[in-house]
């Protein structure tokens, strides 16, 4: 699992954290007891990159769990790329982006299948696009724009 922490003092104050991170190649499994995203980023993260990274799995019965969904990709920062990634077999979502938090972030390429949540790309936030990524499969909506996206 990959996660970025930092500082957020406030929803407009943010210190510290990471910032032009790579992540190349990874492969990471959700487990059936634990609440957490494969592949997860916060509000104090910027510029993170994915590339070819593959989630697979986790609990669908942790939809709607209080100590988290387990999703593919949790992307609540900004300026985050999912470069030919996938995510199969979600607990939840394969891709999630959180509104308020994440903005201008892409998806290029990638498939994202067979999640268990109610949509397979979740979309929050703000300028956030997807390019020729495979969404099939999914238990809901294969792509699902919440009210709080632009």
């Amino acid at each position: 699992m990959f996660t970025t922490l930092g500082n957020v003092i406030s929803s407009t104050e943010i210190t510290g954290g990471p910032q032009f991170v790579n992540i190349n190649g990874a492969i990471g499994f959700g487990g059936s007891n634990g609440g957490t995203s494969v592949f997860d980023t916060h509000q104090s993260g910027r510029h993170i990159y994915f590339n070819n990274c593959v989630a697979s799995g986790g609990d669908p019965t942790r939809v709607t769990s209080p100590t988290g969904p387990q999703h593919g990709f949790q992307i609540r920062s900004q300026y985050t790329t999912l470069n030919n990634c996938s995510s199969f077999h979600a607990g939840s979502r394969a891709v999630t982006f959180t509104g308020g938090a994440s903005a201008h972030c892409l998806v290029q390429g990638g498939e994202f299948a067979f999640s268990n949540g109610n949509a397979g790309v979740g979309l929050g936030g703000d300028d956030i696009q997807i390019i020729g990524a495979h969404v099939h499969d999914n238990a809901g909506l294969g792509i699902s724009p919440a009210a709080d996206s632009n």
